[in-house]
């Protein structure tokens, strides 16, 4: 790559007799593209924006912790300030809420009383970890673990699904749709896409249930969804 960005200056230095102009222009195709490279690994191994780095993304193991009721803010809080290469979190998802006669979104746990965390750290030194923190927290209870062969990460399927329905801010925002003969149709939103899974739509709550297999149980994820016609 240096040695590209070095011809690439040899090149524009012969544009003092107006020759090779082709030459220059390719020379500042090779320092545009080098720039872009430099960019993609700052990125890569630091962030930008207070996100997690490409890299460390890619190759970290995901983790899903039971704690008491109502004690999600605080876990991920002590969690977080505990173990700085861990990124502690809670998911949200967005849902309609009447309040004196007004429809307004809120923001509720999309998974109750469990947090995530995303770390570099295999199973076993994850475990160590916690089981140290036992005995300083009382918001703890439990890992959750696959019931067969209790692998206590999340398969790659169950974090790209994660990471789909979820924006940046991990929150599942509203879906909006139609439902035509039957059939639903979302148009936009974190459903998009998932109408086969969907078992069930309350149009008066304004949601839709999901099944989906997670470490190993079939459970019910609730979707925010605005059905705005039906014909």
């Amino acid at each position: 790559m240096f040695f590209v960005f070095w011809v690439g200056n040899i090149y524009l230095g012969y544009l003092s007799d107006g020759r090779f102009i082709e030459l220059a222009e390719w020379g500042n195709h090779c320092r545009s593209a080098c720039c872009l490279v430099w960019l993609f690994i700052f990125y890569s191994f630091y962030g930008v924006g207070g996100t997690l780095p490409f890299f460390w993304r890619l190759y970290m193991n995901y983790y899903v912790l039971f704690v008491k009721g109502k004690e999600e803010v605080r876990v991920c809080e002590f969690l977080n300030a505990y173990c700085s290469d861990w990124d502690v979190s809670f998911p949200l998802m967005e849902k309609f809420y009447r309040r004196k006669g007004l429809d307004e979104i809120v923001r509720c746990p999309l998974f109750p009383c469990y947090v995530f965390v995303r770390t570099k750290m295999d199973a076993f030194e994850f475990h160590r970890v916690l089981f140290s923190l036992r005995g300083q927290f009382s918001g703890l209870i439990r890992e959750l673990e696959y019931e067969n062969d209790e692998i206590p990460a999340l398969l790659d399927d169950e974090v790209l699904f994660l990471e789909r329905i979820l924006n940046d801010d991990g929150v599942m925002e509203m879906s909006r749709g139609v439902i035509c003969d039957g059939v639903l149709t979302v148009l936009s939103g974190p459903l998009m896409g998932l109408e086969s899974l969907v078992s069930f739509v309350d149009r008066h709550k304004r949601l839709a249930f999901v099944d989906w297999i997670f470490q190993g149980r079939k459970v019910c994820l609730k979707f925010g969804l605005e059905v705005m016609d039906k014909f």
